[in-house]
């Protein structure tokens, strides 16, 4: 038997935008249906951020350890268990594992489905067990098919984030392909724990973000050991081992690594959703959504790594995007969603972290804008930790509008957020704010505080206030 629901909302797929989606729209006492877009027993799609924090925690630690001994510390790092290591990054994963549970939802109120989907019309939904008629449509999938693999590497097994991370060990020497963020946060994690870590990218290294703040990114690996081969690809592959391979790259250099990993972005496996039956339009790139969110069939939303959005693979855009349709849904608001307000992170070492335009973008935009800068290596915070690397890089146009912040440091991730309110505005509110001494937040308020110069060597300002002086 074929049951037929007729919920307010149907959101298809638990991906963290997802199910952010089903909480708030229960939380509001919704009818939700919220079908899984997988079959029973199938893992859900994951996103590793938090197992890639706690690698990087466990990283870092090996790197004060060698650097004790400068600090009157007398501290070695004697061996490194690699097992060990993988299932303690996991255990952090586990804990938030009750949170997203699909149990959790149940209890809620949601109506769940485990069950594969399709459209069958512009208003149906079909699974194994039931017909879904719903007046609202959220499509929250998360991406299923693998990067395709290099014609050179067709011979090989390459491995994927998740098998590295969800495996018994680590291999001693292994070549990333690609510059993304995750790549170059997983290559400095490895080489911190002693593993012979090369990356491959057929481009340059990290190809979204800032190219000055980026420079800054790379060094710091190549301190810790990552070597880089960049604007090259793999052109044949040689096993000379059971396990070990040697890559012959397109510049003539070789490398001799015993695993590859492909951190190559994931392709949209959207061919078994029924999109064209339900009179939505896609492409390589996920589903065509406008700035609200809305697909070409108006009554169907889609969110998180399904959408064709800038940011849209990353967990806090999913659910800033699932807050956006839900306002929509529930109480008609015609909010939009602004990809360049969502903060881009590198969670390398020092970290990146960047919100808005980029200084080549701002140009663009803007034409004439200030640009300015404020290193931490002068903030004493940073100093005290020894974390006084990269700085502070503030886009500003014309008018002092925010166009874009770039923060290149310890704890940028966190620096970064109260950036995100004044995208677009004149950032008054950062300019009053006084940071508590010694902090990391002062270093990007001092860059503020740059903006002030001119009005100082003004000889107007300069008569007036000489001019109130003599006053009294």
């Amino acid at each position: 038997m074929v049951e037929t629901l007729r919920p307010d909302l149907c959101i298809l797929g638990d991906s963290a935008a997802g199910l952010h989606a089903a909480f708030l729209a229960a939380a509001f006492g919704v009818p939700v249906v919220l079908v899984t877009g997988r079959n029973p027993g199938l893992a859900p799609q994951r996103d590793r951020m938090l197992t890639l924090y706690a690698l990087r925690a466990v990283a870092q630690t090996a790197a004060t350890i060698r650097h004790a001994p400068s600090r009157g510390l007398d501290a070695t790092l004697a061996t490194i268990d690699r097992p060990h290591i993988l299932d303690h990054v996991r255990r952090i994963e586990e804990m938030t594992a009750p949170r997203d549970g699909l149990a959790r939802f149940r209890a809620l109120g949601v109506r769940v489905i485990e069950s594969a989907a399709r459209f069958d019309n512009p208003t149906t939904l079909r699974t194994d067990s039931s017909l879904i008629t719903a007046r609202r449509f959220i499509i929250a999938d998360a991406p299923v098919a693998r990067a395709p693999i290099p014609n050179a590497l067709d011979e090989i097994n390459c491995l994927t984030f998740d098998q590295v991370l969800d495996g018994d060990y680590i291999p001693n020497a292994l070549t990333i392909l690609g510059g993304d963020a995750r790549a170059m946060a997983l290559a400095q994690a490895l080489a911190r724990l002693d593993v012979v870590t090369h990356v491959i990218a057929d481009g340059d290294l990290l190809p979204r973000d800032d190219p000055e703040m980026t420079a800054i990114i790379s060094h710091a690996l190549q301190r810790d050991g990552v070597t880089f081969h960049t604007g090259t690809t793999v052109q044949s592959v040689t096993r000379v081992a059971s396990d070990r391979l040697r890559l012959g790259l397109a510049n003539g250099a070789i490398v001799e690594t015993r695993a590859v990993l492909l951190s190559q972005p994931m392709g949209r496996d959207l061919d078994d959703l029924g999109l064209a039956a339900a009179g939505i339009g896609s492409h390589a790139g996920g589903i065509c959504v406008d700035h609200r969110l809305r697909t070409d069939n108006k009554a169907i939303f889609a969110i998180g790594p399904v959408a064709a959005l800038l940011s849209s693979d990353t967990v806090h855009s999913g659910r800033a995007q699932a807050e956006c349709v839900i306002k929509q849904v529930l109480f008609r608001l015609p909010v939009g969603f602004e990809p360049l307000a969502m903060p881009r992170v590198v969670a390398t070492a020092p970290e990146l972290a960047t919100i808005g335009l980029t200084e080549a973008g701002a140009r663009a935009r803007a034409g004439s804008i200030s640009v300015l800068r404020s290193p931490f290596a002068g903030n004493d915070r940073a100093r005290a930790d020894h974390q006084s690397g990269g700085h502070a890089k503030i886009l500003l146009d014309r008018r002092g509008r925010l166009l874009g912040a770039s923060l290149v440091g310890s704890d940028a991730s966190s620096l970064i957020a109260p950036w995100t309110s004044c995208l677009g505005r004149k950032p008054e509110a950062l300019r009053r704010a006084q940071a508590p001494y010694p902090s990391l937040a002062e270093t990007p308020s001092r860059a503020l505080a740059e903006s002030y110069a001119p009005l100082a060597r003004s000889r107007l300002i300069r008569m007036t206030s000489a001019f109130l002086r003599w006053w009294g």
